[in-house]
């Protein structure tokens, strides 16, 4: 089965290697995934709900995220300690409205196993 023609196969095809630059990043989808459901988090918050992930490498896929417009970082106060709290954009959520099909095909993958 094809998803796409032969023309439409050679147009895709270079914006595969950033299609697995995201993805091939372990905490992007988790990240992501907390901001969606509880909207705006703090990094702390953040750093308590991903279980395992280093304060250097959620600091790292913060600015990733925020670099590609997935998430927005908002920054309150004139002095510090500063309040930043991070947040999903529409750019986000639209990442992961078009990954369900894929995090379903993996569940259903996990429990029946080829």
């Amino acid at each position: 089965m094809d998803l796409f023609s032969a023309r439409q196969q050679d147009y895709v095809r270079p914006y595969l290697g950033e299609v697995s630059r995201f993805v091939g990043k372990r905490w992007s989808f988790g990240v992501i995934w907390e901001l969606r459901n509880n909207k705006k988090m703090r990094f702390n918050q953040l750093l308590s709900s991903l279980s395992g992930i280093s304060p250097s490498t959620l600091s790292s896929t913060l600015k990733s995220l925020e670099k590609n417009g997935l998430i927005t970082r908002t920054r309150y106060g004139k002095t510090p300690p500063f309040k930043v709290e991070y947040s999903i954009t529409k750019k986000g959520i639209d990442l992961i409205v078009a990954s369900s099909p894929l995090i379903k095909w993996v569940m259903k993958k996990r429990i029946n196993p080829l």
